[in-house]
């Protein structure tokens, strides 16, 4: 099911530190990173190629350096299905949480990371970890569509690769997490 000529597709955790200049806190992301390898051994290199290769210093938009070094992977798994919309590619599993638990890991739509912006007054205790570079160049339009495009003519010019790179990118971007670790 999961695996093709191109090898089988694995989720690797990577788990990256951040520190800013001057930050009394660091900010710790676990990245979940799609890998196509032939096998786990191959999977694993590669994520662990993946998490250094991800590690970076630039300014953020108060010109403070800010550092990112790869720490290890929390997991690496499997996806045993096709890559499909609505496909399950992980899981996590808690066991006797009770009703409130519950609902403190649902949250609505206007906070879901997607939908989130950057609100300087209610993120002011937490490390600024955006890249100056990458938000001035979100300010600037990223194509222009022809007139002539359709629909179905731009989704025959979707590169998977170049999706996965984004979703990797998306992933990179600070999420407000505060909730959820301490």
């Amino acid at each position: 099911m999961g695996a093709s000529k191109q090898g089988k597709w694995y989720v690797a955790e990577i788990v990256e530190e951040i520190h800013v200049e001057g930050a009394e806190e660091n900010v710790v992301h676990r990245n979940l990173v799609l890998i196509r390898a032939n096998s786990a051994e191959e999977a694993f290199q590669k994520a662990m190629a993946h998490g250094q290769e991800g590690e970076m210093i630039y300014d953020n938009p108060q010109g403070q350096r800010v550092t990112s070094t790869f720490r290890g992977l929390s997991n690496l798994t499997e996806i045993y299905t096709d890559l499909e919309d609505g496909e399950e590619i992980t899981y996590y599993q808690w066991v006797g949480l009770d009703e409130d638990e519950i609902q403190s890991m649902l949250l609505p739509k206007d906070e879901l990371d997607i939908f989130r912006q950057w609100n300087e007054e209610e993120d002011s205790d937490v490390p600024d970890i955006r890249a100056r570079a990458l938000l001035e160049e979100a300010s600037q339009p990223a194509y222009e569509v022809e007139a002539s495009a359709t629909a179905e003519e731009d989704l025959e010019e979707i590169d998977p690769q170049a999706v996965l790179a984004e979703v990797e990118r998306i992933l990179r971007e600070p999420r407000d997490t505060r909730e959820d670790y301490r």
